[in-house]
């Protein structure tokens, strides 16, 4: 089964980022990982066709450098409503 959209948004996870597992991300096309509990985001791995993230609605504070910098589909990032400051 190949997983092109992935919702985990209501799930208390804490942290985004790091190597994700391979057969997890070579199809996926969207993330929705809004209303948890994320505070921090790590460099992601490897996602070819990741072209959406939703991290809107978590307690994030921190994003690593180059957090994204893989993610070469990457055109929608959602960071609404976070602790970010400039």
């Amino acid at each position: 089964m190949v997983l092109l959209f992935r919702n985990v948004s209501h799930n208390n996870i804490e942290l985004f980022g790091g190597n994700l597992p391979l057969q997890f991300v070579q199809a996926l096309v969207s993330l929705d990982l809004c209303n948890n509990s994320i505070n921090r985001v790590l460099p992601v791995g490897t996602a070819p066709r990741l072209s959406v993230i939703n991290l809107s609605h978590n307690q994030i504070t921190q994003i690593e450098d180059s957090a994204f910098a893989n993610l070469v589909s990457l055109e929608k990032l959602d960071l609404a409503h976070n602790l970010l400051s400039s």
